[in-house]
């Protein structure tokens, strides 16, 4: 609830900080879905994002990002243990089949230069870079059946619930129209961990963490003068 609250905190402060930035001549509402494809993992993250565009002028934009990706399942390849309860059972311990789940939540913010018929009007492809802090919850749950009253996992429940906290610097580019009612964009971009930091064992012996991820979304954006 903690962590929960912090986040919020977080993303309201950097969303009203770029909003009373000096020099800002328009302000644009985004919401859109958002996917990732970290480098060398099968499969990939679907989700959402909301933000604010803010443009300075005709050619280059600060803006802020707020992403959900939920969680994932894969099969553990190591399994979890049991053990039992009584020393004299046979066999003494168990090895459970089990799955991890692994979910993003992003908070991105960076600066883009748009080409073509600029920030505001027709089409433009636009490029620039960012700073994202990555949130990664890791989740051990048990899928295989046991006897309970004879065994029992080593550790407590909690200690099957990590996290990750990472920097990414990254670079991102991608296409935008604008009409009448509003702007469509199609954003694509890359990112790199400068450091992350794992909570736990859980978290830090996860096969699901990767340094470089491909990020991409579709979106619209809503401009006020």
């Amino acid at each position: 609830m903690y962590k929960a609250r912090s986040m919020k905190k977080l993303i309201v402060s950097t969303l009203l900080i770029l909003a009373l930035t000096p020099g800002i001549a328009q302000m644009g509402l985004m919401v859109g879905s958002s996917f990732v494809k970290p480098f060398g993992q099968e499969g990939i993250f679907p989700g959402f994002h909301i933000g604010l565009e803010l443009g300075q002028d005709d050619v280059q934009s600060f803006y802020g990002k707020f992403s959900f990706l939920p969680a994932k399942s894969f099969d553990l390849t190591n399994g979890v243990f049991a053990y039992a309860k009584d020393a004299t059972t046979v066999p003494y311990s168990l090895v459970l089949d089990a799955e991890e789940r692994f979910n993003f939540t992003v908070l991105e913010f960076g600066k883009r230069f748009y080409f073509g018929e600029g920030y505001d009007s027709g089409f433009s492809p636009y490029g620039g870079s960012n700073m994202q802090l990555i949130f990664n919850k890791v989740k051990l749950n048990v899928t295989d059946t046991y006897d309970q009253d004879k065994y029992q996992i080593d550790g407590a429940e909690s200690d099957r619930i990590g996290s990750i906290f990472g920097l990414y610097l990254g670079l991102n580019g991608g296409l935008k129209k604008s009409f009448y009612f509003g702007t469509i964009y199609l954003d694509l971009g890359m990112s790199y961990a400068l450091f992350a930091v794992p909570s736990n064992n859980v978290a830090s012996q996860t096969e699901n963490f990767k340094s470089l991820l491909f990020n991409f979304g579709l979106g619209f954006r809503k401009d006020f003068y």
